[in-house]
């Protein structure tokens, strides 16, 4: 069976709505069934909505997930199936969560599976089977480059042709300028923990000046940042389900929230 690959990280979300059930004997019908359930939920996302789909896959190899945010611009998706893994025809059952969820929550769940590994990809309306097909490893691509290919006016000249057959771009993160609370630790996240690392001892991290993000169940964030300027010394930012603050903090102050976090709370305390 090989080894199980690891599991996404847990998503956010702000309403749990409903789930079902899909089941299909090969691959490219489980796609199909999938991309159908995806697309019905372009219409609330063009009225200013996002639905989380959280996708369990099970088959006679074991288990894998996918994961779908249907917002106004764009669909995004990730999984956890490595390459062509599942086979084409199978026992296939497919239990889909579907969530409410905000623009915040999302791209705090794109920033931790850029973290962990996995890559976010992005597809416009209208191509969630297209979407659907890459994350369960189908094996489309090459039928579609065909299709393309017969679809195409001419041949690109050759620095055009290697352009145009990059990959779907990554999901990209404002890094600086002014913004609400969430995007001010957003852009702590970019910046300073793109990676992510542990920190043994997150009290002297904050006495060397060190930015830092401390996890929480809930789940719950604290991006913790130095700013040293005449009016704030440290920027602390918080966000939590339904909620968020900034504040500025002294480094007293600081010292004690990190070790009633960590210490208490079980928070986790990460940087660059």
């Amino acid at each position: 069976m090989g080894e199980e690959p690891e599991s996404l990280p847990e998503a956010r979300f702000k309403r749990y709505r409903n789930a079902i059930r899909v089941r299909a004997d090969t691959l490219q019908e489980l796609v199909e069934r999938v991309a159908d359930t995806v697309a019905t939920y372009s219409g609330e996302a063009l009225r200013g909505a996002v639905t989380l789909l959280l996708i369990l896959i099970d088959y006679s190899g074991g288990a894998r997930e996918a994961r779908v945010w249907v917002a106004p611009e764009g669909v995004y998706g990730t999984s956890n199936v490595k390459g062509r893994e599942l086979p084409e025809r199978d026992f296939y059952t497919a239990t889909i969560e579907i969530m409410d969820t905000t623009p915040e929550l999302m791209r705090f769940d794109h920033e931790v599976l850029g973290y962990r590994g996995f890559r976010v990809e992005r597809v416009g309306h209208g191509e969630e089977r297209a979407l659907v097909a890459r994350l369960l490893g189908a094996g489309l691509e090459a039928q579609e480059q065909r299709v393309r290919a017969e679809e195409a006016p001419a041949p690109a000249a050759p620095g055009e042709e290697r352009e145009a057959r990059q990959a779907p771009p990554l999901l990209e993160f404002e890094t600086a300028g002014p913004g609400t609370p969430v995007d001010v630790c957003l852009r702590v996240l970019s910046v300073y923990c793109s990676h992510g690392c542990s920190i043994e001892d997150p009290e002297a991290a904050i006495l060397e000046d060190t930015p830092i993000i401390l996890y929480g169940e809930g789940p719950s964030y604290v991006c913790i940042a130095p700013e040293k300027s005449e009016d704030c010394e440290y920027r602390v930012v918080y966000l939590g389900a339904g909620e968020s603050w900034e504040k500025c903090m002294g480094r007293s102050e600081v010292s004690r929230l990190v070790r009633d976090l960590v210490a208490r709370k079980g928070y986790e305390a990460l940087r660059l």
